[in-house]
């Protein structure tokens, strides 16, 4: 008869236990030069998020990846938190590489840049990039020249206001034509 492995020992618990009462030799042993104030507990956060889309692609080296993609019609100063949030989430649950494009559909004062980063002791501890894109400075053209019309309303958020009276004549001149009854009132 085998003999059973050997049975392991969870010391997981016992060893937050020693963390917690002993925070600050911990401290004085791996970071001395900060100082142990208060216990914001371990438990974190778990709400539901949803994205507003993340597809699975095939990235040119041959392996899977996730794409992710969030709209703002908004200028939100958090949206590097909230986008870096979004992909570890989609990490954990995908294990594969992960980019995330935010979209500004209108302009605003000031657009957050990439990368977002979280800083200790003037360091970067934390830090995610992520491209942007601001829809108003991609011309309507750049739209129209790709071979999907499902993607053709978005020409209406493209470049100036004087652009705008062309696109009914760029629309006509396409292979499918303008759209049935809706692109007309993006222009």
């Amino acid at each position: 008869m085998a003999t059973p492995p050997p049975r392991r020992v969870n010391i997981d618990q016992a060893l937050k236990r020693l963390l917690e009462s002993g925070h600050d030799g911990f401290l004085a042993l791996v970071a001395p030069s900060v100082r142990w104030v208060d216990s914001v507990g371990a438990e974190l956060p778990v709400t539901a998020r949803l994205a507003d889309a993340a597809w699975r692609v095939q990235l040119p080296n041959g392996k899977p990846g996730i794409f992710h993609v969030e709209l703002q019609v908004r200028v939100e100063r958090d949206i590097g938190g909230r986008l870096a949030d979004y992909a570890i989430r989609l990490w954990l649950r995908e294990r594969c590489e992960i980019r995330t494009l935010v979209v500004y559909l209108r302009p605003g004062r000031t657009v957050p840049k990439s990368p977002f980063v979280v800083d200790w002791m003037g360091q970067p501890s934390l830090r995610y990039d992520y491209d942007v894109l601001k829809i108003w400075e991609v011309t309507f053209e750049r739209v129209l020249a790709v071979d999907d019309p499902a993607i053709w309303p978005l020409a209406g958020l493209m470049r100036s206001p004087l652009e705008r009276a062309h696109r009914a004549e760029l629309l006509a001149d396409t292979p499918h034509g303008p759209r049935p009854g809706g692109f007309s009132g993006y222009a």
